[in-house]
């Protein structure tokens, strides 16, 4: 579980930094296959006209309630390193 957090935190995934867009799309198919390997049925990387989104989606019952999970991927920039 710790090196999937490290693989996730090796990623410079600062979104306020156009440079690291390359790296958001990195990050989005890592937390692709994170996701699936801890069991969801489905996953999609959606593009915008920002940072990509990632979908994913776990059914056991389709009978049950829906639970929708928001989080973001990105880390804000160091700088200024003074505050």
């Amino acid at each position: 579980m710790l090196e999937d957090l490290f693989t996730l935190l090796r990623i410079p995934s600062i979104s306020a930094k156009p440079e690291h867009a390359p790296d958001m799309q990195v990050c989005a198919e890592r937390w692709q296959k994170l996701l699936l390997a801890a069991g969801a049925d489905k996953t999609m990387i959606l593009p915008t006209t920002g940072n990509p989104v990632v979908y994913a989606e776990k059914i056991v019952d389709p009978s049950a309630k829906t639970v929708l999970v928001y989080a973001h991927y990105d880390v804000m920039p160091a700088e200024p390193l003074e505050k």
